[in-house]
């Protein structure tokens, strides 16, 4: 199951999907936002967390991604990842991740904000 949200996460992330029809791109869209939001319920069980870890790195690389492409990708695939690492618990971030996966996620967190913040003041101006 795991695997199959997994999957349609990277989809999005496919650099082919861009070139692809506008309803595929949507499909590919809604799909990934409903793969993120279903891991988001499904990392509030421990049970689920700790059968699942390799999984898991998986989903949180694949959320940085989307974060770091975040101005090619939807805007609520991109808020949907965010949310996911969100809900992801200081055991996970602690026991489950390499360390390189968090200074990753740092960076694209970081990074988002920045682009968020340029673009909020250039309309301003």
């Amino acid at each position: 199951m795991v695997s199959a949200l997994e999957g349609k996460i990277k989809l999005v992330l496919d650099p082919q999907t861009t070139k692809r029809s506008w309803k595929y791109r949507s499909n590919a869209n809604k799909h990934a936002w409903g793969a993120l939001n279903s891991s988001c319920q499904l990392v509030t069980c421990s049970r689920f967390v700790e059968r699942n870890r390799q999984n898991l790195r998986s989903i949180v690389q694949s959320c940085i991604q989307c974060i770091d492409e975040s101005e090619r990708l939807h805007e609520k695939v991109v808020a949907a990842s965010v949310k996911f690492m969100n809900a992801l618990d200081e055991f996970v971030w602690q026991e489950i991740l390499p360390h390189h996966v968090l200074t990753n996620a740092l960076v694209a967190c970081m990074s988002l904000s920045f682009n968020v913040s340029a673009r909020v003041l250039f309309h301003q101006i």
